[in-house]
């Protein structure tokens, strides 16, 4: 369960197919949320490069900012067919 106060999910980093260093993630909704937390974890699990895709492009490159390298912040709208 997430431990509010330190912000670290316990039980995700329990999980052996957590793995992710030298690993790519690509979060959709990135920008806020799970998506925002999860981009967050998975660069401090290691991933060589985390993508933080959102229909909202700015918000998803703040979010790259914050969390540093190895994030990286795109516009994307995963339900345009044509993106």
């Amino acid at each position: 369960m997430a431990d509010r106060n330190s912000g670290r999910y316990e039980s995700c980093r329990s999980v052996d197919s957590m793995e992710l260093q030298d690993r790519i993630a690509v979060v959709t909704g990135g920008a806020s949320g799970i998506g925002r937390e999860s981009a967050r974890l998975f660069a401090a699990e290691g991933a060589k490069l985390v993508v933080v895709a959102d229909v909202d492009g700015d918000k998803a490159a703040q979010v790259a900012a914050e969390i540093g390298s190895p994030a990286r912040g795109v516009a994307l709208d995963v339900a345009d067919e044509t993106a």
